[in-house]
């Protein structure tokens, strides 16, 4: 409900019920309370006293305009989520041994990669993985492991392309 949207014309416990959804009269004696201590009103105990429309109006406009104040925000949309997850979702891991390195060397690749090392390297990947890498780091100095793998990959298939 906006703003303005209720006319006084409902009782404001069915106001109350319908727009804030609370069901018990306990609820909307509470909330009554709460709004009228908020702007101003009497504060009515025994019951037998019946409010203006237009104080109505006002209770229940005031209780709609703090519920929504304090909603928590919506939560993330999940098609970012869904869409970096999609962009992932391809990546393999491989996980190799390093000559002259004691860790054991980690990487993710796009399938793009992976099909381009199967073809280098057939059956033997990790050796030649194993072989960029260490002679890469020998000539060159540390580097990431994944970024030279790469580099491997595609100067090896531009090699094979001149030919």
């Amino acid at each position: 409900m906006n703003l303005g949207d209720y006319d006084g014309t409902m009782s404001r416990n069915d106001a109350i019920k319908k727009y804030l959804g609370l069901t018990t009269p306990a609820s909307w004696s509470k909330q009554t309370k709460r709004a009228c201590e908020a702007l101003g009103f009497a504060i009515n105990t025994n019951g037998g006293h019946k409010r203006p429309p237009s104080e109505n109006v006002a209770i229940v406009e005031w209780l709609i305009a703090d519920k929504k104040a304090n909603e928590p925000p919506p939560p993330p949309k999940t098609r970012n989520k869904t869409k970096r997850e999609s962009k992932f979702m391809g990546f393999k891991r491989i996980s190799f041994n390093v000559i002259g390195n004691a860790q054991r060397q980690h990487i993710s690749l796009e399938p793009e990669f992976i099909k381009a090392l199967e073809l280098i390297a057939g059956n033997n990947k990790l050796q030649w993985l194993s072989d960029t890498v260490a002679d890469y780091i020998a000539k060159n100095g540390i580097e990431s492991s994944t970024r030279i793998v790469k580099l491997s990959i595609v100067n090896e298939l531009l090699r094979r392309a001149k030919k």
